[in-house]
C-alpha cells in the first residue's frame, strides 16, 4: 500500500510542477481582454508580458498552493485503493 502512496505523490507532484506554467500563461490569456486579437498572438502577448513582469520566475506564480492542493489526488488514489482492497477481501 506505500507504493501506492509514493507512486500518487510523485505523480501529482510532478504533474502540477509541469503544468504549472501553462496554468499561469491560461490565466492571463483570459484576462487580457483585449478585442481583435486571435489565439496565437494572445498565448505570445501573454507569454511575453509575464517574462517582462517577473522573469523565469513568473511562470511558477501560485505553485505552492497548486502542490498543496494537488495531495487530494493523492488521497482520493490511496483512500480507492484501500477501499478496492478491502472490497476484494471479503
Amino acid at each position: 500500500m506505500n507504493s501506492v502512496l509514493v507512486a500518487s505523490t510523485m505523480a501529482s507532484l510532478f504533474g502540477t510542477i509541469v503544468t504549472q506554467p501553462l496554468w499561469v500563461v491560461k490565466t492571463r490569456m483570459l484576462l487580457n481582454t483585449t478585442s481583435g486579437i486571435n489565439e496565437l498572438n494572445n498565448f505570445l502577448f501573454s507569454t511575453k508580458q509575464i517574462y517582462k513582469q517577473s522573469g523565469l520566475m513568473g511562470y511558477s506564480k501560485g505553485l505552492g498552493l497548486s502542490l498543496i492542493l494537488s495531495f487530494s489526488g493523492v488521497i482520493q488514489m490511496y483512500t480507492y485503493e484501500v477501499l478496492k482492497t478491502g472490497y476484494e477481501y471479503f
